[in-house]
C-alpha cells in the first residue's frame, strides 16, 4: 500500500505503475465513486495511450481493454454479473483507489477481492493471482479498522510538508476563528461525530455570518470550498454568501448529477466564487483554483481533516487560468490579469486545528493516535437514540465581542497530546519518528531492520538490530525533532 498526500499526483503514480506492469497482463482499478471512475479512466488512458474500459452503470468494458476502471458498488452486485464476464486469470494487477475504504468490514469490497483470489488462504503464501496495490492520502483509519488482512506492507509515503517545501504544492496559511464550539451533546460513532447531531450543533447563523464576513474582509479575491456537516447547513451558508453578493452554490450527495456538474464547471471557470459541500469534495477532487478552505465541519478523523485541508494545496498557474478562460483575448492573459494563487488559506471555525496536525505516520492498522482528537466528554452513539442536541452559539457574540482571526501553525496542531515527537510503533513491528518537516522509519525485513529517512530514500543500513536502527534514525532526525 502507498500513502501519498493529497495533491501528490496519486492517479499519475498509479498510471505509471500500470504502464510498467502492462506486459504482465490486464489491470483492474476499483474506485468507489462515479466521478473518480471517470477521472481515473481519463488520466490512465492519457498516460498509457491505450483504451481504458469502464464498468459502471450503462458502461461496459471490452474484452481487449488492457485496463478496466470499475465502480465498486457496480461490480459488488452479484446479480449484475459484471465480474463473471471477466477472466481473473488475465489480470496481473488489482488497484484499489482510496484504499482506506477497503477494510474487511466493508462487504462491498469482498466480492471483487474474492473474484481476484485475494481472500484465498494461499494468496500470500503462493504469490498466485494479481498484485494488489492500494493508495490513499492517509492509510490509518480513526475507527481502528485494519488493512493488514489484504496488504503486507507500506511501500511508499510522500508527505504533504515535503511536497510544499519542494514547491510542488501551494503553501498553507492557517487561520482560526474561535467560536466556542462545545460538542459534549454530540454523539460519536465509527470514529467520528454523528452528522445529524453535528449539523444541529454548528449550523448557527452567527457562526455562518462570521465565515462570510471573514471572506469579504480577508479573502474576497480567492475562490473557496466550505465544508459543513449537513445539507441544510450547506443551503443556509450558500444563501448567506449569496445575500452578501458572493456567487456560491451548495453541493451534496442529494444534488442532482447535472446540477452538481454545472456547479463544478461554473466554479472551474470562475463564475462561482465558492462551493459549500457536504462530503462531496473530501477526496478525489481536482479543483486547483481553490485558494481558501473554510472548515465548519468538526471532525475527530485525522483522515477527513487532512483531506479537507488538501483540497486547497494544488497549484494554480497562469496556464491553468488561461485554459479555464479561452474566451479572453491573449493580450489580457499576457499582461497577467489573472488571480495569482500565492498560497491557500485554511480558515477553521470549529477547532479542528486544535484536534489535529497535518502529519500522519503510515500504517496498515487503524491506529489510536487519532483518538487524541476525541474529546473526553463526547457521548457514544447508543441504540440510535438521539441525545438532546441544541445549537451551539458563538460564545463571543453573546458577550458583544468580535471574533479576531488568529494565525495558527497547521503543522503543530493537536495540542500537547500529539504523539509525533516520540517513537510510534504501528503494530507491524515497524517504528516511526515523525516531525512536521521530515520522518524516519525503521522497517522490519525478516530478522533485520532498514532505516528510511525523509520518506524518500533508504539509509545505508544492512543487517541492523532494532536498537541500532532506531539509533541511526534518531541521529538522522535530530535536526527536525523537538525532543521531549
Amino acid at each position: 500500500a502507498m500513502q501519498l498526500a493529497t495533491g501528490a499526483g496519486k492517479t499519475v503514480v498509479l498510471a505509471e505503475i500500470l504502464r510498467r506492469r502492462r506486459h504482465l497482463g490486464r489491470a483492474l482499478c476499483l474506485v468507489h465513486r462515479k466521478e473518480l471512475v471517470e477521472q481515473i479512466a481519463a488520466t490512465v488512458g492519457r498516460h498509457l495511450g491505450c483504451p481504458v474500459g469502464i464498468e459502471q452503470g450503462g458502461d461496459r468494458t471490452w474484452f481487449a481493454d488492457p485496463v478496466v476502471v470499475a465502480s465498486v458498488p457496480t461490480v459488488a452486485r452479484e446479480r449484475a454479473g459484471r465480474l463473471d464476464a471477466l477472466d481473473p486469470g488475465e489480470f496481473a494487477t488489482l488497484v484499489i483507489d482510496q484504499v482506506h475504504h477497503a477494510v474487511p468490514a466493508n462487504r462491498t469490497y469482498a466480492r471483487p477481492l474474492a473474484w481476484a483470489g485475494v481472500l484465498d488462504e494461499g494468496f500470500r503464501r503462493t504469490g498466485r493471482g494479481p498484485a494488489l496495490i492500494g493508495c490513499s492520502a492517509t492509510l490509518a483509519r480513526s475507527d481502528g479498522q485494519s488493512l493488514a488482512k489484504w496488504f503486507d506492507e507500506v511501500v511508499a509515503d510522500v508527505p504533504l510538508r515535503w511536497l510544499i517545501d519542494q514547491g510542488h504544492l501551494a503553501p498553507l496559511r492557517g487561520i482560526v476563528l474561535r467560536t466556542g464550539v462545545e460538542l459534549d451533546r454530540v454523539r460519536a460513532v465509527a470514529g467520528d461525530f454523528v452528522a445529524r447531531d453535528l449539523e444541529i450543533a454548528v449550523n448557527v447563523d452567527d457562526r455562518n455570518q462570521l465565515a462570510v464576513d471573514h471572506y469579504l474582509q480577508h479573502a474576497a479575491d480567492r475562490q473557496f470550498l466550505a465544508f459543513v456537516p449537513g445539507v441544510q447547513h450547506a443551503l443556509d451558508l450558500a444563501e448567506m454568501f449569496r445575500q452578501s453578493g458572493i456567487a456560491a452554490a451548495a453541493v451534496s450527495g442529494k444534488t442532482p448529477a447535472d446540477e452538481r456538474a454545472a456547479a463544478i464547471l461554473a466554479y472551474r471557470q470562475g463564475r462561482l466564487k465558492g462551493l459549500v459541500n457536504v462530503g462531496v469534495f473530501t477526496e478525489g477532487t481536482d479543483l486547483p483554483n481553490t485558494a481558501a478552505v473554510y472548515m465548519l465541519r468538526p471532525t475527530m478523523s485525522q483522515l477527513i481533516y487532512s483531506q479537507m485541508v488538501g483540497r486547497g494545496t494544488r497549484k494554480w498557474t497562469a496556464a491553468d487560468w488561461n485554459a479555464a478562460h479561452p474566451e479572453l483575448p491573449w493580450q489580457g492573459q499576457a499582461l497577467g490579469l489573472y488571480p495569482v494563487k500565492r498560497d491557500c488559506l485554511v480558515v477553521d471555525l470549529v477547532d479542528n486545528t486544535s484536534r489535529h496536525q497535518l502529519v500522519a505516520a503510515p500504517s496498515l492498522l487503524g491506529q489510536g493516535y487519532e483518538n487524541d482528537a476525541v474529546p473526553s466528554n463526547v457521548a457514544a452513539a447508543t441504540g440510535g437514540a438521539s441525545l438532546s442536541v441544541e445549537p451551539v452559539p458563538v460564545g463571543d457574540f453573546e458577550q458583544g465581542l468580535s471574533v479576531v482571526p488568529e494565525e495558527v501553525d497547521l503543522w503543530a496542531g493537536g495540542g500537547d497530546s500529539t504523539p509525533f515527537n516520540t517513537w510510534f510503533e504501528d503494530g507491524e513491528g515497524n517504528w516511526h519518528l515523525v516531525s512536521a518537516r521530515a520522518a524516519a522509519h525503521v522497517y522490519r525485513l525478516g530478522p533485520v531492520y532498514v532505516v528510511s529517512f525523509d520518506h524518500l530514500r533508504y539509509a545505508n543500513s544492512p543487517h541492523l538490530s532494532l536498537t541500532a536502527a532506531m539509533d541511526r534514525a534518531s541521529r538522522l532526525m535530530a535536526p527536525h525533532v523537538e525532543w521531549r
